[in-house]
């Protein structure tokens, strides 16, 4: 498990230089008890229980004695009664892979970890209601599997979507930096970015070694607009441990080249190129860059760059629009890449904007309307997207 397959870099002792050896374990401990737990009261679970590691004995003092002593019972046990003995051993044997001292970097606490052993403690439970209460157990054993059937079909509600999940794991969780976090990116998905904020630090303040995080909140600022803050974020993200760098160093560059650091820009390019040369993200900030400073020869190179590497991609198709429609005498060409990036990007307001205003400056009013509508889909707010949309309404006579 530590050496090949999938989970080659991602258990192990050196898998993260942040999670050591003996962390994880005193991690273990106060997983060995909160699994015994929901073996016996299911609740309540939690989904992702993040990189939280606890890092002093002090914290968990007790939970490591109980481990102790549950670890000592079931090897006296099983020196005493073979037959009842075997399943704590089976128990403990097939919970230790995971729950001992060598660290799983992705998961340091999964619930799914107690999938096989929970057979023991479920076959313990009922050999041990059949012994003392013989036939009994059965008007014992049915309101209780009526009322564990509940709570799984309660439970599955939570699995609905990707936000209600994370959601809940905030609630019961809420020292997971991950729940966190991607609390707030669904969030700042949803156009909610200030609601967003406060995860995204808190994500940052329970692992602040951990890049994404910085990015994450970055990103948060650059969709307000205050590309400030958002470089402020990216600039603590270099040097840290980012699961998507080239998204981060795109996010980065897109910031920096809105408060117009064209330099500053133009060396995290080359830089996220030299890492990343088969993506097509660097090319789209050099081909910015350059359409910014009205160097459209050179912008319409990288972008096509880009469709050599990504013929679907929606933001070079959107961008060679941009490139033809300033050209002059373009416009149809311009049309053309935009009604490509906006069937590609349905739910971009910008994009979809592009291709409803060429289209309505060409006098095609009745071909605007789906654009607008598009837009306005996303951004039912946005004042200019209502006002163009008013006004081809207007051209058509529908008042």
């Amino acid at each position: 498990m530590i050496g090949t397959g999938n989970r080659g870099y991602t258990v192990g002792f050196s898998a993260d230089p942040e999670i050591t050896w003996w962390y994880y374990a005193l991690s273990q401990c106060w997983a060995f008890v909160r699994y015994l737990q929901l073996a016996i009261v299911p609740c309540p679970l939690v989904f992702d229980y993040g990189l939280f590691v606890h890092t002093s004995a002090a914290q968990v003092w007790w939970q490591i004695l109980f481990a102790m002593a549950f670890v000592t019972g079931c090897f006296v046990l099983y020196w005493k009664h073979p037959r009842a003995g075997w399943l704590g051993l089976f128990y403990l044997a097939v919970l230790a892979p995971t729950t001992t001292m060598i660290p799983v970097a992705t998961q340091v606490i999964a619930e799914h970890r107690m999938y096989l052993p929970l057979t023991a403690v479920v076959a313990a439970v009922v050999l041990m209601g059949c012994h003392f209460l013989s036939r009994r157990v059965l008007w014992v054993g049915l309101p209780v599997v009526l009322i564990f059937t509940v709570m799984t079909f309660e439970r599955n509600k939570v699995y609905a979507d990707a936000d209600t999940l994370w959601m809940d794991v905030v609630q019961k969780y809420p020292v997971s930096a991950r729940a966190n976090g991607n609390v707030g990116n669904m969030l700042v998905r949803s156009r909610r970015a200030n609601e967003a904020l406060p995860y995204l630090e808190k994500a940052i303040a329970l692992h602040p070694g951990r890049g994404d995080h910085y990015n994450n909140l970055g990103h948060a600022y650059a969709t307000m607009g205050d590309f400030e803050n958002a470089v402020y974020y990216y600039e603590q993200s270099i040097e840290k441990k980012i699961a998507l760098e080239d998204v981060f160093l795109a996010n980065y560059c897109q910031a920096l080249m809105k408060l117009g650091r064209f330099d500053d820009t133009m060396r995290m390019a080359r830089r996220l190129l030299d890492m990343f040369p088969d993506k097509a993200s660097g090319y789209i900030v050099m081909g910015n860059v350059c359409y910014s400073k009205n160097n459209l020869p050179k912008a319409e190179g990288y972008f096509k760059k880009v469709l050599e590497i990504d013929d679907k991609n929606p933001e070079a198709l959107n961008n060679m629009g941009n490139v033809k429609a300033r050209q002059g005498g373009k416009l149809e060409e311009a049309l053309e890449y935009y009604k490509k990036a906006a069937a590609l990007a349905p739910l971009s307001a910008d994009i979809q904007d592009n291709a409803a205003r060429l289209l309505a400056q060409l006098g095609r009013w009745q071909e605007a309307i789906p654009y607008f509508e598009a837009e306005l889909a996303v951004v039912p707010n946005d004042v200019s997207a209502r006002i163009n949309y008013a006004d081809v309404l207007y051209n058509l006579q529908r008042y």
